[in-house]
């Protein structure tokens, strides 16, 4: 979940919401230097685990994003070099 700029402070245990119905919580929280702003890890329910969506994280506002935001280190080994 990524969220709104300038809205740092989310927390693990936060409620995420949508229209105002609890929809998951956050596990994780931290910068992702590829989307430049604050993200959020969050279990969300399947009816609402699409990228694009408006959520909310606590009082902030933020919108779902697809995996990976980030380039994890495993993409770039090259198995004929290990």
């Amino acid at each position: 979940v990524q969220l709104a700029e300038g809205q740092p402070g989310t927390e693990p245990g936060m409620v995420v919401t949508c229209d105002g119905e609890a929809v998951g919580a956050v596990v994780a929280a931290g910068f992702s230097h590829t989307l430049d702003s604050e993200i959020c890890l969050a279990l969300l329910d399947a009816k609402v685990a699409y990228a694009g969506l408006d959520l909310q994280v606590g009082d902030h506002a933020a919108r779902s994003v697809s995996m990976p935001p980030f380039l994890p280190r495993s993409l770039s080994v090259k198995l004929e070099e290990v």
